[in-house]
């Protein structure tokens, strides 16, 4: 049966977890920079230190891209502005149209012409 080599965290571990995270790397990319199996990161990661600076990372790369999005859609970007109404307030494109039951209105959906000729099949 084959030895587990133990590989203990070390202060500056823990700050690169931190820094790594909030850059958004996925934890196998911050295992291989780290040089340490994904398994040895996961059983880091169940300590308390290192889980959170793990989480204070994620919150601060979140922190970093939101202050730049919101900034850009202040400063008048559009895509920016329609982006972050539909992802963080909860706007939608939507069109609701109401029509009482009782007004007798029928909907007639019409289809643009494309050019295709008649498609039914034919009798033989």
């Amino acid at each position: 049966m084959a030895k587990r080599i133990v590989i203990a965290v070390t202060a500056q571990d823990i700050r690169q977890v931190e820094v790594m995270a909030g850059l958004g790397m996925t934890l196998k990319h911050i295992s291989l920079i780290l040089d340490i199996s994904t398994n040895t990161l996961n059983r880091w990661l169940a300590l308390e230190e290192v889980r959170e600076a793990f989480d204070r990372g994620r919150a601060q790369g979140a922190l970093a891209i939101t202050k730049t999005a919101y900034s850009q859609a202040i400063d008048g970007n559009t895509t920016m502005l329609i982006f972050f109404l539909k992802t963080q307030l909860g706007w939608r494109d939507t069109t609701v149209i109401q029509v009482p039951e009782d007004s007798g209105a029928k909907i007639i959906i019409q289809m643009p012409d494309n050019g295709r000729q008649d498609r039914t099949p034919r009798k033989a």
